[in-house]
């Protein structure tokens, strides 16, 4: 990611696969997370732990956005990244 930018975290809980600035976005927004810090080395890391009482087998898909002068239409995408909870 560029250095010092704030990334966007989509999640879904299925898939859209639509085209998006240039690229694709694959989790159909249902969450998003904004602002997410992109270090001065470009990277982005988090920790996170299962909800205690979450229903399991429940699959869940994700895919950051980061803001990319350098990107197609301003914007670089991760792959998508479908998960399926404990």
């Amino acid at each position: 990611a560029p250095p010092s930018t704030g990334a966007w975290l989509v999640i879904g809980f299925s898939e859209l696969n639509a085209p998006a600035k240039g690229g694709v976005l694959v989790p159909a927004p249902d969450i998003l997370l904004p602002g997410l810090p992109v270090t001065s080395a470009g990277t982005f890391a988090s920790l996170f732990t299962w909800p205690v009482g979450s229903p399991s087998g429940v699959p869940i898909t994700l895919q950051y956005w980061i803001p990319d002068a350098g990107g197609p239409v301003g914007f670089t995408a991760s792959n998508g990244l479908r998960v399926v909870t404990p």
